[in-house]
């Protein structure tokens, strides 16, 4: 009897094992409860990753517009509605932004010259969840 064939697929099943175990560890913290902030860099947020794909502007950047423009889009692509607004140790305006259809939730910088930046974002927003989980999971506790 030649063994090739049983040698092919248990090569197979190994890589296949291999994959499986990588991914569920990735992807782990999509079903995990709870906040959960998500940073592609120190200055990008997901929201960033999000208008980038339409803006082509550059990754690294962190994506600032006018206070109304950034709360439209923010209430019609993510159905986020203002939360809470606070002052930073800094002086610095933090609006906390987010969403019970969509579970997700945007922190932006608003700037006293009308320009709003997205500082981070992330999901796990519920009706239960509190405005200080979110601040202390951004690391912006004030």
């Amino acid at each position: 009897m030649n063994s090739l064939p049983f040698l092919a697929l248990a090569a197979v099943a190994s890589v296949y094992a291999v994959a499986t175990d990588r991914l569920e560890e990735q992807f782990a913290v999509l079903s995990a409860p709870g906040i959960v902030a998500y940073e592609a860099s120190p200055n990008l947020a997901v929201y960033d990753m999000e208008m980038l794909a339409a803006d082509d502007q550059p990754y690294d950047q962190a994506h600032c517009m006018m206070h109304a423009a950034m709360a439209e889009n923010l209430s019609h692509d993510f159905a986020e509605e203002r939360v809470e607004a606070r002052v930073s140790d800094e002086g610095l305006v933090m609006e906390l932004w987010a969403s019970e259809v969509m579970g997700t939730w945007t922190i932006l910088h608003k700037g006293a010259d009308g320009v709003s930046c997205v500082v981070t974002s992330g999901t796990g927003w519920a009706d239960d969840a509190a405005p200080d989980q979110v601040f202390a999971s951004a690391d912006l506790a004030s």
